[in-house]
């Protein structure tokens, strides 16, 4: 555990932290004010652990690598990363990378002028048609999410499980405004992932070189509030595809010989849905 952390004007990167060798799943935690600015020949900081890792109030900015790179796929319990606070990153490769098996939660992400993606979140550790990652653990984004003038993706997602996200800005990038993808088979096993993606509150990608919003899914696709213009591509790419049957299950109360009883209904689901919420506005794309 450390608390506010300023690595700035480094030859070599800010700040490496890495308890990987660790005998069990030990956490990381970086709390307080943290800044890592104006770093060369490497991140502003990179986390490597098996741990669950949390950092907040990060302004990373102007590094020869990622702003922050976060890696702890070697966690034998699929522990997970949470990103809380607000959180900047500026003028790096990727603004923010964060490899994981588990669960990654973030708040409020500011992204501009990247070399590579704005964000990078990956907790499907796979092919583009495979995931390695063991059970299903989800992506979710809260509070506001601006993603701008990045030379790749402003946001680019992909995960086994569900994808959430919050108010979504992702504006003037030179690849997608946002690529979010959770449509891929497990590996080894060829099952089909299971979690929708959904898009929360009001969401906006203009002016985008590829697609302004491209979302893939073997399940249900739900966004609220969709503004796309001037894209070079398509403003919006929804693709919900099921090819397997999913097994679901909801408990219920019946009554049994006078008596009330919960009771699990198992069903199953063959399709995969889309569904808009307004308003929404498309044009010039």
């Amino acid at each position: 555990t450390i608390t506010s952390i300023a690595a700035d004007g480094n030859d070599e990167g800010g700040a490496i932290i890495d308890n990987s060798f660790a005998v069990s799943d030990q956490p990381v935690i970086l709390s307080g004010a943290q800044g890592y600015n104006n770093n060369g020949n490497g991140p502003g900081l990179q986390v490597v652990s098996n741990g669950f890792v949390t950092i907040s109030n990060v302004i990373a900015s102007a590094n020869a690598g990622d702003g922050v790179s976060i890696d702890n796929r070697g966690s034998a319990s699929g522990q997970g990363v949470l990103v809380a606070g607000t959180n900047t990153f500026n003028d790096n490769a990727n603004g923010l990378s964060i490899l994981s098996h588990g669960v990654i939660t973030t708040y409020n992400l500011f992204a501009a002028v990247n070399g590579a993606d704005g964000v990078y979140l990956d907790n499907c550790d796979g092919s583009l048609v495979s995931c390695f990652v063991p059970g299903a653990p989800y992506v979710i984004m809260y509070g506001n999410n601006y993603f701008y003038q990045n030379v790749g993706d402003g946001l680019d997602v992909s995960s086994y499980g569900q994808i959430i996200v919050y108010n979504l800005t992702a504006s003037d990038n030179n690849g997608n405004g946002a690529l979010l993808s959770n449509d891929r088979d497990s590996a080894p096993g060829g099952i089909e992932s299971a979690g929708s993606i959904t898009l929360y509150g009001y969401n906006v990608f203009n002016n985008n070189t590829l697609d302004g919003l491209n979302a893939t899914s073997n399940d249900d696709i739900i966004a609220y509030s969709l503004t796309a213009n001037d894209n070079v591509n398509n403003g919006v790419s929804l693709t919900a595809d099921k090819t397997q049957p999913a097994l679901r299950s909801y408990v219920t109360k019946v009554k049994i010989k006078k008596k009330f009883k919960f009771v699990t209904v198992y069903y199953y689901v063959t399709t995969a849905n889309i569904t808009l919420y307004g308003p929404n506005n498309f044009y010039n794309n």
